[in-house]
């Protein structure tokens, strides 16, 4: 014991030095630029780090004993698993700080799409995109190419009659009604755009943005960044107040993603104006970050993190290298994979033409329920909630396309499970769905229609998700069921 402890404090205090060795201020984003050098230089200082904790492992190891008492047992063992995270953390420092350069123009000018989704009008991967952006980097030096709304996106892939030729066939075949399919006159929809991020596996639809952007404006990219009003808002934070002249308003940070979903469309039902004021929220947001000295990579991190986890922030290249990194701290927004034990989610896609989805509440419970024969099968409820009124908001809000009564909210939800879906309930009555795939998942579709104030009960239960045990099915499973959910415009605490 008292060697490990002497080897444990040499150990962190070798680790301490080689990190005193990164200057956290030389990582700071000053004025839209990125020193790459003070990028590269992190490191060796990384790479210290890491033989340090290995050079712990070996001793953790061989004090590991089955003669030791319960007490330094635990110890030992609570060590181990510190270095496990330690380690792991450490391994995608060291490979973001080797590919970071890259991503930022170190060997050429990247281009980025950045789409500014909104629950508000909810799509699988969490919103419409609203408003896109075009950026460049070169050498550290990040710049505003172009900002616009979706709908000139929409006009220029319509005038060069895109096609989808060279999108993930998966999302084509359960998503490509949705606009992406060739139509009769053999280019894609209409509203490619604004549907665009009906699926939830981002990877599908970033790459499908990397074919269509080229044909709308002639430029290819690199990458494509997703951003709602909740990134947005946090990323005010560095900025401050941005004025918006249409409305005479000023959006502060603590009410940005509030006016983005829902006070823009209480201000005015002069669509043009509306549609001005957020153009200006956005570039000026973007302007103001790349004018701005940021805090540090830390606190940027530490900021943002909370939105990585509910998948409201992502980001996907087209380099397999940085697609993994990507992947290991959650930016990827790729679904996770299904485990032994089955996992379930719920998306929805509003099909209404409505801004109705800031009402809409969602809860999910997924669990095991058993058979006479002591079987388990992986179960889940699911419940939705319209909590919309029926007048006092505009018809573009609370109205609809299809004829519905005020308040309506018509949407397709898709339940993502394993295969073997054989009892599927809405408030108690068999409903028919469709059946595809995404990302290793099965997916089951439907349409549907919520009443203003209505709330809708779903049970699902899955057959080849099966396991015998005894005693009480709430304490079954050796590996839990794999769960995500779909961002709303209300925050799951």
């Amino acid at each position: 014991a008292a060697a490990l402890s002497a080897e444990v404090s040499a150990g962190t205090a070798d680790a301490a030095d080689a990190l005193r060795n990164i200057d956290p201020d030389a990582l700071r984003p000053i004025a839209g630029t990125v020193d790459l050098d003070a990028v590269a230089a992190a490191e060796d200082p990384l790479v210290e780090v890491s033989e340090a904790l290995a050079a712990l492992r070996v001793v953790r190891d061989d004090v590991d004993s089955s003669w030791l008492i319960d007490p330094l047992q635990r110890e030992v063992a609570q060590l181990g698993r510190r270095l496990d995270d330690g380690e792991a953390q450490l391994d995608t420092a060291i490979q973001a700080v080797r590919l970071a350069p890259g991503m930022l123009g170190a060997d050429g000018e990247r281009r980025y799409l950045v789409l500014f989704t909104s629950p508000a009008e909810v799509r699988g991967l969490g919103g419409f995109a609203g408003n896109f952006a075009e950026v460049t980097v070169a050498d550290g030096r990040i710049e505003l190419a172009e900002f616009g709304r979706v709908e000139q996106l929409n006009r220029l892939t319509r005038d060069a009659k895109a096609v989808c030729d060279g999108c993930p066939e998966e999302y084509l075949a359960h998503w490509g009604r949705f606009g992406a399919d060739n139509g009769p006159d053999g280019t894609v929809g209409p509203a490619v755009w604004s549907n665009l991020t009906v699926a939830s596996h981002f990877p599908h639809v970033a790459a499908s943005a990397q074919v269509l952007f080229p044909q709308a404006v002639g430029r290819p990219i690199d990458g494509v960044i997703v951003a709602d009003p909740f990134v947005v808002e946090a990323l005010m934070r560095y900025t401050g107040p941005i004025e918006v002249p249409e409305l005479g308003r000023t959006v502060r940070p603590g009410n940005a993603a509030a006016f983005i979903m829902r006070d823009q469309y209480l201000i005015t039902q002069d669509r043009p104006e509306r549609v001005d004021a957020l153009d200006t929220l956005g570039r000026g947001t973007i302007e103001a970050l790349l004018s701005s000295d940021l805090p540090r990579p830390a606190q940027i991190a530490g900021d943002l993190g909370p939105l990585i986890d509910e998948r409201r922030l992502l980001m996907w290249t087209d380099d397999a290298e940085e697609q993994a990194l990507l992947d290991s701290t959650g930016l990827l927004g790729a679904l996770p994979e299904l485990g032994a034990g089955g996992g379930f989610a719920v998306s929805v896609n509003n099909v209404g033409e409505s801004k109705i989805d800031v009402f809409l509440e969602r809860s999910v419970e997924v669990g095991w329920v058993s058979d006479d024969d002591g079987a388990a099968r992986l179960a889940a409820d699911v419940q939705l909630t319209n909590n919309a009124p029926t007048e006092g908001l505009p018809s573009y809000v609370i109205g609809n396309a299809f004829g519905l009564p005020e308040g309506s909210s018509r949407i397709y939800v898709s339940f993502y499970g394993p295969p073997g879906l054989d009892v599927v309930t809405r408030n108690g009555e068999p409903i028919a769905v469709t059946s595809a795939t995404e990302a290793g998942w099965s997916v089951y579709g439907f349409y549907d229609v919520l009443t203003a104030g209505e709330t809708v009960r779903y049970h699902l239960e899955f057959s080849d998700v099966l396991a015998t045990q005894s005693g009480d099915v709430s304490t079954f499973g050796s590996q839990a069921p794999v769960a995500w959910s779909q961002p709303l415009a209300r925050r799951e605490k």
